[in-house]
């Protein structure tokens, strides 16, 4: 039998609540967003940490890290779906989306991701800092 490694992860509750709110309030199918999460292993699809799933978070989102819904190409559901930190989804939300997809594409913005993940591995519950290794060159 072939799983994949992703089966292998389980929703938390605060996940599933997640799950049903955003569902529903984007129109979206609950199992993709169940799929995504489990894919990303709760983790930011750009940066790598691990993302904050509480209700208490969520509307408007209040920490940096709090978990959305980031849509592939602006207003558009046709090429699907990533979960990402509130923080780097507005960053993305600030400029033309030519030039985020540019960045991206960059070795400082790969570097700026290395950065979060590593200090998320030191300090997943301080949002604060997390956000500022992405902002500081070294």
């Amino acid at each position: 039998m072939n799983t994949s490694n992703h089966d292998k992860y389980d929703l938390s509750d605060e996940q599933e609540q997640w799950v049903i709110s955003r569902a529903r309030r984007y129109k979206v199918r609950r199992q993709i967003l169940r799929d995504l999460i489990k894919q990303q292993k709760g983790c930011c699809a750009w940066s790598g940490v691990k993302m904050r799933f509480e209700k208490k978070f969520l509307h408007p989102p209040t920490d940096h890290i709090a978990a959305v819904i980031d849509h592939s190409s602006p207003k558009s559901d046709e090429d699907g779906y990533s979960i990402v930190c509130h923080y780097l989804n507005d960053t993305k939300g600030k400029m033309p989306f030519y030039l985020f997809e540019a960045l991206r594409k960059t070795e400082e913005w790969k570097k700026a991701m290395g950065r979060m993940k590593a200090q998320d591995k030191i300090s997943p519950e301080d949002s604060n800092t997390i956000i500022e290794r992405f902002k500081k060159e070294k």
